[in-house]
């Protein structure tokens, strides 16, 4: 169900960033994520389908995944001692040892590049897969110092527990309405919506609105009023109850001149709504994405002591996420320096051991 999800995703975004007619079916992309994302049983995956339904609802920023033309082998700083952990793929094949893949192509088998692992040993850790000239683990916690561009490990590699999971995940936007339910509270306001409604028309006329204002910031359906968001273990029909309209809130939100934008999207969404204030535009968050790519470009491998893996610009916050081999003091002053306190939220793939 995750490949069906995911592929749908990807198509999805591809028509709404060629700008093609074809409209995305968001009853059934809202459906899926949330049948998968109650059966999911890690953070991880959770995140993944979490962030795929953010980027292809609010439509904003740019996302650069791992890039594969950066330099991880020149992941090391003159005398740095401090034991990290992280948790990822290892593989070695007839091209290279053992590494910390960073980069990965999920074919069969696979293929990744990243950090060379010192003091590695394949006969103590469990799991491990093999086919033709190639071995790999899926997913292992190392801990070890970076020393000339390897990671040396300092204790042997181990299966993650589910704290090392939480530990490595990204916390889950939080879908929310940041607004004052209205008198009555949000789901009168949701019964204004006609039983003859269409989801996906509605959905699609919200996103076009949006998408022709300058000062958006993006939006998203808060699903949480609905009695079925409570469901632990959500079946597919339930999945499909979320998406009903007399039970959601929709959220949009705007840098600036919020009565206006309230105004216009009542045309466009009869139900429950909140139109909240943003610091930065979708196109604000945009130029800081771009400029950071510019900063850390992958022919130089390092800078500020650390080196950028991916950016994603938020959906529900004011902030672009950047994702870092290390969390450096150095890495915090560049950014605040040339982008302002706050706007660039640092995530480490590498951790001080145990934190």
């Amino acid at each position: 169900m995750k490949d069906t999800l995911d592929g749908e995703i990807r198509t999805m975004l591809a028509k709404l960033h060629n700008a093609s007619p074809v409209a995305p079916d968001f009853d059934r992309l809202f459906s899926v994520a949330h049948y998968e994302g109650t059966r999911a049983r890690s953070h991880r995956r959770i995140g993944v389908i979490a962030a795929s339904l953010v980027l292809t609802v609010g439509v904003i920023g740019s996302v650069a995944l791992f890039n594969e033309q950066s330099n991880t082998r020149s992941l090391s700083v003159a005398g740095d001692k401090t034991v990290y952990d992280t948790i990822g793929m290892v593989l070695e094949n007839s091209s290279h040892g053992p590494e910390l893949c960073r980069t990965a192509a999920m074919s069969l088998p696979p293929q990744c590049s990243g950090t060379p692992l010192a003091n590695w040993d394949w006969n103590s850790v469990a799991n491990v897969q093999s086919m033709s000239s190639v071995r790999w683990v899926d997913s292992v916690v190392v801990t070890g110092v970076f020393d000339a561009g390897t990671f040396s490990l300092t204790a042997p590699a181990r299966v993650p527990t589910d704290a090392d999971i939480a530990r490595f995940s990204d916390p889950l936007p939080d879908f929310r309405a940041p607004c004052d339910p209205p008198p009555g509270g949000w789901l009168a306001e949701a019964a204004n919506v006609p039983s003859s409604i269409d989801f996906n028309a509605a959905m699609q006329a919200v996103g076009a609105y949006m998408a022709t204002q300058p000062d958006a910031a993006g939006w998203w359906p808060d699903q949480s009023i609905n009695p079925t968001s409570v469901a632990t273990n959500m079946t597919e029909t339930q999945a499909g109850a979320m998406n009903d309209p007399r039970q959601m809130i929709m959220v949009a939100a705007f840098a600036g001149d919020l009565d206006r934008h309230r105004s216009e999207l009542r045309t466009v969404w009869p139900g429950a709504m909140c139109v909240t204030a943003a610091i930065r535009s979708n196109a604000d968050r945009d130029r800081i994405d771009q400029a950071i790519h510019l900063l850390f470009p992958a022919s130089n491998s390092m800078v500020a002591g650390t080196q950028l893996l991916s950016t994603n610009a938020t959906l529900t916050g004011d902030v672009v996420i950047a994702t870092f081999t290390l969390d450096t003091p150095a890495l915090r002053v560049l950014l605040d320096d040339r982008f302002g306190p706050d706007a660039v939220q640092v995530r480490a793939a590498f951790h001080p051991e145990g934190t």
